[in-house]
């Protein structure tokens, strides 16, 4: 959840045919809004391929890769050795032999050395430069300069490689290549969502209490904790509670929640609302966007807060009902879940379920959730009671806006 405070993140037609003063627009508003489509799905898709690329880079690092993973990565790499050498190729005859700028040119010329090397890892990036028409370009280019301190962050906190394939042309004398392979600073820790962009777009570290928040990829809890006899982990489920959500079996099976959604966000600063998940793909209503962890605590035990905790439940055969478990405390160690922003209309809720031999409370989708769109949840009527505080999330359906020129 986020700090206390913070507030939060954020017809029908007539039959026949529609006199032309309701036209859904002319018919160049509507190649307009074609161009800017397919643009948004190119950028979405350089994303995928700059973390597919991580992905498959961390496991050959790994020192484990199985021969497909290592002949995967492999190919990558050919290709954007390739693509570099016809761009850099390019860019020595417009630089040295006046030769007219192409379009990895011109964005190298906008954008620096740095992005073109990132952007060049991406399939997609390196198929549009030569397969799409001029206005689909300038629009995926404004989107890539957009969000290019993005990007660039994205990158470099995954690991990509993007010095490596332009270390080579440095003999070439091209302006701002030396400076661009420059060190900089390591932002490559543990894990992406250990850094926060700012919205100066400066980074930091995610803290809470002066402690710095850690990520981990599922609940933990501690037995000494609870006092109840047999102690047994809260989460664990028992057949009787319903089916699994993804085999839809009834017996404890082997499943476990995968869901790539965790890779394709990012942290970002909100004025007024602090720390929040901003989304780097395209999500369709009812997708798992991923799973809430943390530690596990006892009910009522003081172990928790009202700020980040959150009460799991499952279903008691008994009584016939939903019953609460336990809570799960993410303040210090937990993932990228514990930061959605309050929304009174939400993009995303709590859902309980079953998922292989364990109780989860997942993150869904409520709606369709676009690229760059702020993912935010709801956190519940409950949250609101006897605070001092303001809810800043601007939606119509605002449930504790502020009074008419509040600070």
């Amino acid at each position: 959840m986020s700090t206390a405070g913070k507030g939060a993140v954020l017809k029908k037609g007539r039959k026949g045919r529609r006199p032309a003063s309701e036209s859904t627009g002319s018919p160049a508003k509507r190649r307009q809004s074609t161009v800017e489509e397919k643009a948004v799905e190119k950028i979405a898709a350089l994303y995928w391929d700059l973390n597919c690329v991580s992905v498959f880079r961390q496991i050959k690092l790994g020192g484990k890769p199985s021969p497909e993973d290592d002949a995967n990565y492999d190919s990558m790499q050919q290709n954007t050795t390739l693509f570099i050498n016809h761009a850099m190729r390019e860019c020595s005859a417009t630089f040295h032999d006046g030769g007219l700028p192409t379009r990895c040119v011109n964005l190298i010329n906008e954008l620096g050395w740095k992005i073109f090397g990132i952007c060049a890892q991406s399939e997609c990036f390196r198929v549009s430069t030569d397969k799409i028409d001029a206005a689909n370009w300038l629009h995926f280019q404004k989107l890539i300069s957009d969000n290019r301190r993005s990007i660039d962050v994205f990158a470099r906190s995954r690991l990509i490689d993007w010095r490596g394939p332009l270390l080579t042309y440095t003999q070439y004398n091209l302006p701002g290549l030396d400076d661009a392979l420059s060190p900089e600073i390591n932002i490559a820790g543990k894990h992406p969502h250990h850094t926060v962009r700012e919205i100066d777009d400066h980074l930091k570290r995610p803290i809470c209490h002066g402690r710095a928040q850690i990520n981990m990829s599922s609940s933990r809890w501690n037995p000494d904790s609870f006092s109840k006899f047999p102690r047994r982990n809260p989460a664990l489920r028992n057949p009787e509670m319903g089916v699994c959500l993804m085999c839809h079996s009834r017996e404890n099976c082997g499943c476990r929640l995968t869901s790539m959604a965790g890779d394709l966000v990012e942290l970002v600063e909100f004025s007024g609302r602090g720390t929040g998940v901003r989304a780097l793909a395209n999500f369709k209503k009812h997708d798992v966007l991923g799973e809430y962890v943390g530690v596990l605590v006892p009910l009522g035990s003081g172990l928790s807060d009202e700020i980040y905790a959150l009460t799991t439940c499952a279903f008691d055969p008994a009584t016939g009902k939903l019953e609460d478990v336990c809570d799960i405390f993410p303040r210090k160690l937990g993932n990228w879940t514990r930061f959605l922003n309050h929304s009174c209309s939400p993009a995303a809720n709590f859902i309980w379920g079953l998922v292989g031999d364990q109780v989860v409370t997942t993150i869904r989708a409520e709606r369709d959730i676009s690229i760059f769109e702020e993912i935010t949840t709801d956190y519940g009527r409950e949250y609101w009671k006897d605070t001092d505080y303001y809810c800043l999330c601007g939606s119509a359906k605002c449930r504790k806006p502020p009074p008419p020129g509040h600070n």
